[in-house]
């Protein structure tokens, strides 16, 4: 075997995963110790010098030893880039130094254009915590991988109590940071005593406590089915929500991609059944569509919004 073909047979061993040995290869190719070392030296110095390396390290998991790494690398286009940043503004999730932290990577070393692009969303940039978001996520993802309890101070609607909760889960949603203490069907009311789930811009005065008995799978949180059920987030029952809706149908299908349209009616209405929770932020939305909707089905619901209405309506009389 001439030194090139085993050069190249070496570096694709090398690809495959395997962890070479010098002596072990001095002894398979016939050639000296020093022979392979120049080998490797070779790949290497064409690995550090070559734009294509996409990542690859050579290191020496031992003494004697060779091995490739491939370094977690992203190479994102232009506009993927530009978009990724506007999502990430759009958002408006952290203080304006964190976000300045955020999407300092994807702008380094790209044109001047990119950056033209998102000046006005950069500069005019307003983060809806006043106080860094990042330290509480921190302790938050703490406690839930070394499955420890958390106490903090909560305030909301006048109230003010001092918990302690088991995490679960985060979730991000309509500006906010949550952290989640029990299922997507937790309860999501008045009372803070009760709740479960908990903006963390608003808790105060973290610490850690110890650890907590595994918890059921029962208050396991899923995010992406509350994500499915209702456009803002609040946890709730699942319920089949069924109307009839005047205008355009991406307004239902995009909010609710699980939604099932059905037959249209007179006057350019159509009738869609929704899997959805029976929580505030159904409700809610329910309540913007105004005169564009009607709620056929559950009858709660339905009585929910008809009475919202009339009390709203009051307040003009």
């Amino acid at each position: 075997m001439n030194s090139n073909t085993r050069m190249m047979t070496e570096f694709l061993r090398l690809l495959n995963g395997e962890v070479l040995v010098k002596r072990t290869l001095a002894d398979q190719y016939a050639v000296a110790v020093e022979t392979i070392q120049r080998d490797i030296a070779t790949i290497k110095n064409a690995l550090e010098e070559s734009d294509l390396r996409n990542g690859l390290t050579l290191v020496n998991p031992q003494k004697g030893q060779y091995q490739l790494k491939q370094e977690q690398t992203s190479r994102y286009s232009l506009v993927q880039k530009l978009m990724l940043i506007e999502i990430l503004l759009a958002s408006r999730a952290t203080t304006k130094t964190e976000m300045t932290a955020l999407i300092q990577p994807l702008l380094a070393g790209e044109t001047r254009q990119l950056t033209q692009l998102t000046k006005s969303d950069t500069l005019n940039y307003v983060g809806m915590p006043r106080l860094a978001l990042a330290p509480k996520i921190a302790m938050v993802i703490q406690a839930i991988q070394e499955n420890r309890q958390l106490r903090f101070e909560y305030a909301r609607n006048n109230q003010h109590e001092i918990l302690t909760r088991q995490p679960s889960g985060i979730y991000f949603a309509d500006l906010y940071f949550y952290m989640m203490t029990d299922n997507h069907r937790g309860y999501d009311d008045k009372d803070i005593k009760k709740a479960v789930k908990f903006r963390i811009n608003k808790m105060t005065n973290l610490t850690l406590l110890g650890r907590s008995p595994s918890s059921s799978r029962t208050h396991h949180f899923e995010g992406g089915k509350l994500r499915n059920q209702t456009p803002l987030p609040f946890l709730g029952n699942p319920i089949t929500l069924e109307i009839e809706f005047y205008a355009d149908a991406s307004y239902v299908l995009d909010r609710f991609p699980h939604a099932i349209a059905g037959p249209l009616l007179p006057g350019g209405g159509q009738r869609f059944s929704i899997p959805a929770n029976d929580g505030f932020g159904v409700k809610m939305w329910l309540l913007q569509q105004g005169q564009l909707v009607k709620i056929l089905s559950p009858k709660s619901v339905r009585d929910y919004v008809i009475q919202e209405m009339r009390q709203t309506l009051n307040l003009y009389h």
